[in-house]
């Protein structure tokens, strides 16, 4: 059911969840002729906590906003399956992008006409909070982004970031589930590669910010999380493309 216009504005605020097995996250790169898609299911069996649903790039064209956002309506009319979620996350724009943000916010109605009811916005410049948190995903992965640097620097960085760290978290999943999606990150042009990584990034930000807390061991008379004693060191396992 579409959510009453008094809930809109709550829709669009980042909060904290508690996910459960089997439900599933859909992130966005928004864009018109280069538009990332990524569903992720949330699995806490394994680590990482994700198997992939699907992944891929739209094309709605190069004209104005609205023949954009029509194309987009009519994609998602024609396929509601492949545009839905228990949780979406879409890219949120620069300020100064009001084609985007228009595009963006077309995106935001359609996925809740279309049953998303919890639909956020995430902050590029924040994706990879979450991730330099964690063993292996940390900054020997994931580059800093000095602001003596111009924007167009931290930006090419950034999308250098999400194509590594989408790297290596496919390293991490069994090869036969993710042989496909291996393919197609090698198989998109370069210039579109980043698109295609930041969408599957903001749906794995959102699941690692929002999985339920980890079970506390005792290793060799030491707590740690359960997760860590994985043993998982996605870093050394960045050699798939």
């Amino acid at each position: 059911m579409f959510p009453d216009p008094s809930e809109w504005r709550r829709c669009s605020r980042p909060r904290k969840h508690s996910l459960c097995d089997g439900q599933t996250v859909i992130g966005f790169d928004v864009g018109q002729i280069h538009m990332g898609r990524c569903v992720l299911k949330f699995n806490s069996a394994r680590r990482p906590p994700i198997s992939i649903v699907s992944w891929r790039m739209a094309n709605l064209g190069t004209g104005t906003v609205a023949l954009s956002a029509t194309a987009l309506v009519t994609r998602v009319k024609a396929s509601p399956e492949e545009w839905t979620a228990d949780y979406a996350v879409i890219e949120q724009q620069d300020r100064v992008n009001t084609k985007m943000i228009a595009m963006s916010h077309a995106l935001q109605v359609c996925l809740m006409f279309n049953g998303v009811d919890d639909v956020s916005f995430a902050s590029s410049a924040c994706k990879f909070a979450v991730f330099r948190k964690m063993p292996g995903l940390d900054g020997t992965l994931i580059k800093g982004e000095p602001k003596s640097l111009s924007h167009a620097k931290r930006k090419k960085i950034r999308k250098q970031n999400s194509i590594d760290v989408v790297k290596a978290v496919l390293g991490e999943l069994p090869y036969e589930e993710v042989a496909e999606f291996i393919h197609l990150l090698a198989d998109t042009p370069a210039d579109q590669r980043d698109d295609l990584a930041d969408a599957f990034v903001y749906a794995l930000a959102f699941i690692y910010k929002n999985e339920p807390a980890p079970e506390i061991v005792v290793v060799n008379n030491k707590k740690r999380k359960a997760h860590d004693h994985a043993g998982s060191n996605v870093a050394k396992r960045l050699v798939l493309l």
